[in-house]
């Protein structure tokens, strides 16, 4: 598990987040308020269909392209039931919460 996650505010325009996830190498990103609870996650993909297809990234805030409904799991989550997790959602990280918090994403190369 990556505990030091890079993250996103709903606020933030795509622009602003495609730079963020490039200065990174990130694919996916977490999208967290201001008390650090996670709210969505946004892929690459999802900015480059929504935002930049639609020739707005700097207008369109990240919160209205953002997956709010989310797979995670929690620090004790075992390995099986995070695996099982991301084959049921088609996804390779998975955010790590405690209390709704961000702590950590776990990826699917960090456990296979």
């Amino acid at each position: 598990m990556k505990e030091d996650v890079t993250f996103s505010k709903p606020e933030d325009d795509l622009k602003e987040v495609s730079v963020m996830m490039k200065k990174h190498n990130l694919d996916t990103i977490p999208i967290c308020d201001s008390e650090q609870k996670l709210v969505g996650m946004v892929t690459a993909h999802d900015i480059v269909l929504q935002g930049f297809a639609e020739e707005k990234p700097g207008t369109t805030k990240v919160s209205e392209i953002m997956n709010g409904d989310l797979a995670f799991v929690e620090p004790d989550t075992s390995i099986d039931e995070a695996k099982k997790l991301m084959a049921q959602h088609n996804v390779r990280r998975l955010p790590v919460t405690v209390n709704g918090n961000l702590v950590g994403v776990v990826s699917l190369d960090d456990i296979q």
